[in-house]
């Protein structure tokens, strides 16, 4: 299926390519600030190659690789992102064409926080605000298609766990956060359809890799939430509890190998995550 453009957002897909084919420098003549609100303009396109491969590949550049805009400057696009009719545009449809809005918002998101990871701008008020939209946004988001065949990736668990992922490397973010935290993503895998089939399960897994990296959360207590997260098997149907549970088991098995392949699987930490999947396995 091909999607129809319009005049202005022709033009700049055509800017985007010539941008990315020059390294992403900013062409003579023209203002990064502009173009980055143009890009957030579109990030409703249903044009894939303009969504994503140009648009939210050159921010990622801009925002994060070559810090071409100043903490001002961040703040502005921060908080249009934030707006309620663009992050939480259509939030709790099923299926429409509006969760591509919400969703690169939230990739949006996740580089603005990985930027004041990285060299910090906002502050505790702002970073806890930007926390307090995403949590809702994982309570309230119920589109969780993965890669649609003529629009690309929708991907909105995975791209708003990525905020979640960078949230947890914040400084002013404490391990009592990170309880909140969980429970948003928890939030997204009982929201789950089907049994995620696009690697959700892996990036809802950094979040809380990041946690014991970062010192605040231990096995012990990760264990205890993935045992927690399954509701009552006579408080949903068969079907929702299997799946529930289908994807709770991936997302341990993605942490489990992601500490085994850092080597940091202790013997302690084997047997509490096996002791979750043999929880899940007698349910």
């Amino acid at each position: 299926m091909t999607v129809n453009l319009t005049d202005r957002a022709n033009e700049l897909k055509n800017r985007l390519a010539s941008i990315r084919e020059n390294d992403f420098a900013v062409p003579e003549g023209t203002d990064a600030y502009e173009i980055a609100f143009e890009i957030l303009d579109h990030l409703d396109s249903l044009d894939p190659e303009l969504r994503d491969n140009l648009g939210m590949t050159t921010l990622g550049r801009w925002i994060y690789v070559q810090d071409r805009f100043t903490p001002e400057q961040l703040r502005a696009m921060l908080e249009r992102v934030l707006r309620e009719d663009l992050y939480f545009n259509g939030i709790g449809e099923v299926e429409g064409e509006r969760v591509f809005l919400r969703s690169f918002c939230s990739l949006t998101l996740a580089l603005m926080v990985a930027r004041d990871n990285k060299n910090a701008f906002l502050t505790e008020d702002e970073l806890r605000s930007v926390m307090a939209q995403v949590l809702r946004y994982c309570r309230e988001e119920l589109d969780l298609r993965g890669f649609h065949p003529d629009y690309g990736w929708a991907h909105a668990a995975a791209h708003v766990a990525d905020v979640v992922d960078e949230l947890v490397k914040s400084r002013y973010v404490t391990a009592a956060d990170c309880l909140a935290l969980w429970d948003g993503l928890q939030a997204l895998v009982a929201h789950a359809p089907t049994v995620f089939s696009f690697e959700e399960d892996e990036r809802i897994a950094f979040p809380l890799w990041a946690m014991l990296a970062e010192g605040k959360a231990d096995v012990a207590t990760i264990a205890g939430w993935l045992k927690n997260a399954l509701p009552e098997k006579k408080s949903v149907s068969y079907d929702r509890f299997l799946i529930h549970k289908t994807n709770l088991k991936h997302v341990t098995r993605s942490l489990y190998f992601r500490l085994r392949k850092e080597n940091l699987l202790s013997e302690e930490a084997e047997a509490q995550l096996r002791g979750v999947q043999d929880e899940f396995a007698s349910l």
